[in-house]
């Protein structure tokens, strides 16, 4: 009798043993949940960056539709204004919560923007016009590009309420596009040829990192070890995803692709891009080490869309991240469960 009834039971435990490995591979292939960015007006928003502290900026639209910086931060959105113009745009932010990008001005110009405290504070150019902000760090050092009298853009770096112009190639523009902890710069220049080449600019200067062959190539982010990645061209005109780690540009293109841009990297060396599939969709992806995974492919939980672009990654492993809801546009961030 004691048989009769232990065999059941023995066979329910194996059974919710299998079921519980079943979950756990399922899961541990999908490590990631996803949170929905809000809008202000129900309607349109993206997301450009994030700290370690999971605030996220980006934009979204109005009730009039127009385009505004914002910070999501625990599940809540705040408009960040402008200059005086219709349109504004954050691209970057520090843990400290100062945050940077573009605004349209009163005068109809734009103008590179620091938020902190409440306050949008317009960082001014180099003589020109018109000038962007693209990142920031810890210590507060923005870069970007601005306009110098004859209309040139060139790089900048803001620091301690000045401005100082980082130069170019041998051409008439550059734009610096990150900052690590150590004011180590990445972005792209224009060389004498008249090409655009990624560059890093450390204290002796700037440094043209080349392509992969190609005639193009631009650095998008920096981490603490000074690994750069962004996209250069292959003899083929293609555009590849690189890395760029000690003196040498490694192309890290996903297979089945026809064209990819690794747009971030955080200092434990994950990277996250977006590719273009050969049925011409764009698909976020995640690369560690050698391996390529696509981003959708890692999310628990239905999308409503595929995810298109990752822009940012921080040291916690969260993404800033887009989906394509029927042609519009929405911002996420994905964190690990």
């Amino acid at each position: 009798m004691m048989a009769k009834r232990v065999i059941p039971v023995l066979l329910a435990v194996m059974l919710g043993l299998t079921l519980s490995i079943l979950w756990l591979r399922h899961n541990l292939h999908k490590p990631y949940q996803a949170l929905s960015l809000a809008t202000l007006a129900g309607a349109g928003n993206m997301a450009y960056a994030l700290n370690d502290q999971g605030q996220v900026v980006g934009w979204t639209r109005t009730l009039e539709r127009n385009m505004h910086a914002c910070l999501w931060e625990q599940g809540h959105i705040q408009d960040l204004g402008t200059l005086g113009g219709l349109y504004s745009g954050a691209n970057a932010l520090n843990d400290k919560g100062q945050v940077v990008g573009w605004s349209k001005s009163s005068h109809f110009t734009t103008r590179a923007f620091l938020w902190q405290q409440g306050r949008m504070q317009d960082l001014g150019t180099l003589g020109g016009r018109e000038s962007l902000a693209f990142g920031i760090n810890e210590a507060g050092q923005i870069v970007g590009s601005a306009q110098l009298p004859d209309g040139d853009r060139h790089a900048c770096l803001w620091e301690q309420g000045h401005i100082r112009d980082l130069g170019t190639l041998g051409g008439r523009f550059s734009w610096a596009y990150a900052i690590n902890e150590s004011g180590h710069i990445v972005g792209e220049a224009q060389t004498r040829k008249g090409w655009c080449h990624a560059f890093l600019y450390v204290a002796t200067g700037m440094l043209d990192l080349g392509t992969l062959g190609g005639t193009y190539s631009a650095a998008y982010a920096i981490n603490a070890a000074d690994e750069v990645v962004g996209a250069a061209d292959t003899t083929d005109q293609d555009l590849h995803a690189f890395r760029y780690a000690k003196g040498r540009m490694e192309d890290i293109h996903p297979q089945e692709a026809i064209g990819s841009e690794a747009k971030a990297i955080n200092d434990a060396g994950l990277i996250a891009g977006t590719l273009q599939n050969l049925d011409l969709r764009d698909v976020a992806f995640l690369i560690r080490g050698q391996q390529t995974v696509k981003l959708n492919t890692l999310i628990d939980g239905r999308m409503g869309g595929p995810v298109t672009e990752a822009r940012a990654i921080n040291n916690r492993n969260q993404i800033a991240a887009t989906i394509d809801q029927k042609q519009e546009f929405s911002a996420l961030l994905l964190f690990l469960r």
